[in-house]
């Protein structure tokens, strides 16, 4: 029996939400009205983090890890609220980012339920590549955007279909070519209402 192969991981068509991590983001800001967000620039990270477009090798999980104690301690030992404490190490990740080379993760737009994060490519503290992929996030739901490359792909893919079954259309109805008669055929044409409704009238 043959194995049946595993089809390849396409991004682009995943949708990620983790009720657990949010629930335990929720208990820790101390709860959350109805209909407000849980997530926030303090904590998004955090949550992308849980995601599978996160890479574990990035600059990110370097820093995250070596924080990790030094957060449960601040928030069991300090007298600042929970959220308050949170803002100041998202803010404090973002400058330890600076100090390291390589691939990392940075959140460029933050307007709760809607965020966008970028991957990209760290050179020097003031440095940076292009974004190599962006991901936004949308009532607690990640995915990731498609590159150019992918739309106009589609797009292409989509109107050559269309013309396809055109042609193959055009083809059927031809004109067709007789000793006798030469090249005939007919036209595709569609009947105007007006002769629509003659031939109604015309019918007995």
């Amino acid at each position: 029996m043959a194995a049946t192969e595993t089809p390849a991981f396409n991004p682009l068509h995943v949708q990620w939400k983790n009720p657990e991590m949010l629930a335990y983001l929720g208990a820790r800001k101390g709860g959350v009205p109805i209909g407000a967000s849980i997530l926030d620039a303090a904590n998004v990270m955090e949550y992308f983090s849980t995601s599978p477009f996160y890479d574990r090798n990035s600059n990110n999980e370097h820093v995250r890890m070596q924080s990790a104690i030094l957060i449960n301690q601040a928030l069991q030992n300090s007298a600042q609220s929970a959220p308050e404490i949170l803002k100041g190490i998202a803010r404090r990740h973002q400058e330890e980012l600076k100090r390291f080379t390589g691939l990392e993760f940075v959140l460029v737009h933050s307007r709760p339920p809607c965020f966008i994060i970028h991957k990209r490519h760290r050179y020097a503290p003031d440095r940076v590549s292009p974004p190599i992929a962006s991901y936004y996030i949308i009532n607690d739901c990640i995915y990731q955007a498609p590159d150019m490359y992918t739309i106009l792909a589609t797009r292409l893919q989509s109107s050559i279909l269309g013309l396809k079954g055109t042609l193959d259309l055009q083809r059927e109805h031809r004109a067709a070519f007789n000793p006798r008669r030469g090249n005939f055929g007919r036209f595709l044409t569609v009947d105007s209402p007006q002769n629509s409704s003659d031939a109604m009238n015309e019918t007995p």
